[in-house]
C-alpha cells in the first residue's frame, strides 16, 4: 500500500508542480489538501483489503503532490527575499517532523 501512495505522488507531482506556475498556488494547495484529507477518511472508512486500500492511499499521495511543493511555491511568492531560506527550513522540516509521527 506505501507503494500505491508513493506511486500516486510519483506521478501527479510534475502535474501539479507545473500547474502551480501557471495559476495560483494556492489554489492547487487548497485541492491537494482536500483530496489528501477526504482519501485519509476513505482509507479509515472504506478499505476493506488490500486493493483498496493501495487506490485509496495512492489519491492520498496524489493529494500530498498537491500540497507539498506547490506549498511552498505559495510561501516563498508571499515573503520578501531575505525571508524565505528560513520559511523554507521550517516548512521542509514541518513535513519532516509530521512523517515522523505518522511513522511512529
Amino acid at each position: 500500500m506505501a507503494s500505491g501512495y508513493a506511486f500516486g505522488y510519483m506521478l501527479t507531482v510534475p502535474v501539479l508542480t507545473t500547474l502551480a506556475d501557471r495559476i495560483d498556488a494556492r489554489l492547487v494547495l487548497f485541492c491537494g489538501l482536500i483530496v489528501s484529507g477526504l482519501a485519509t477518511i476513505a482509507f479509515g472508512l472504506l478499505a476493506n483489503g488490500f486493493w483498496s486500500g493501495t487506490v485509496i492511499w495512492a489519491l492520498a499521495g496524489l493529494g500530498f503532490a498537491g500540497a507539498y511543493m506547490p506549498g511552498l511555491k505559495a510561501l516563498t511568492d508571499r515573503l520578501p527575499a531575505g525571508d524565505t531560506s528560513h520559511a523554507v527550513t521550517l516548512y521542509t522540516s514541518s513535513f519532516s517532523l509530521g512523517g515522523l509521527f505518522l511513522v511512529s
